[in-house]
């Protein structure tokens, strides 16, 4: 026969004690405003102002000199700003037939059967060349530098703000479909 042992069971500890009962504070109890109470004063009477520490002398003017004045310095020439939103968006010469015209499908996603639209988005500058040139949204990688290859190699008619052509982000869908 086996033996078996014999189990203890170990109490809990006492639950903590119960916090005190919250106190009650009377809503009509008065607080008392501290009187201030009034002070005479004798507005005839001058009180001087506090002496203030001398001040130094300015030191002479230069001495009169034969040589010009240096010029000024030259402000720097300021990055033109990139608009988001102008008047008269830039325009694709050639339309976007032409650059869809320029893309060339990657062998290994034609093979793998990748289809979709890729978003490049680019800044045009001034004269309408493709600056900066990024993939913003792609179905697949490797649609990617083919887009971006055919978006740099196309020329746009530049964004216009009061009149005058401006740098502008700008962004194309590049379409990939197979036959």
């Amino acid at each position: 026969m086996e033996d078996i042992e014999q189990t203890q069971q170990i109490q809990p500890p006492p639950p903590p004690p119960a916090p005190p009962p919250p106190q009650e504070v009377p809503d009509d109890a008065v607080i008392e405003d501290e009187i201030i109470e009034d002070m005479e004063m004798d507005l005839d009477e001058f009180v001087p102002p506090p002496a203030a520490a001398p001040t130094p002398p300015a030191p002479p003017p230069p001495p009169p000199s034969n040589e010009p004045a240096p010029p000024p310095p030259e402000p720097e020439p300021q990055e033109p700003e990139i608009f988001d939103v102008v008047e008269q968006e830039p325009e694709l010469i050639g339309g976007i037939e032409g650059l869809q015209g320029r893309v060339e499908y990657p062998e290994m996603a034609r093979r793998a059967g990748v289809e979709g639209t890729v978003y490049i988005q680019f800044v045009v500058d001034e004269q309408g060349r493709v600056s900066q040139a990024v993939c913003a949204r792609s179905p697949n990688e490797m649609l990617c530098d083919a887009s971006i290859e055919a978006v740099q190699q196309s020329q746009f008619r530049p964004g216009m703000q009061r009149g005058r052509p401006v740098k502008v982000r700008f962004t194309v869908p590049v379409r990939f479909k197979l036959n």
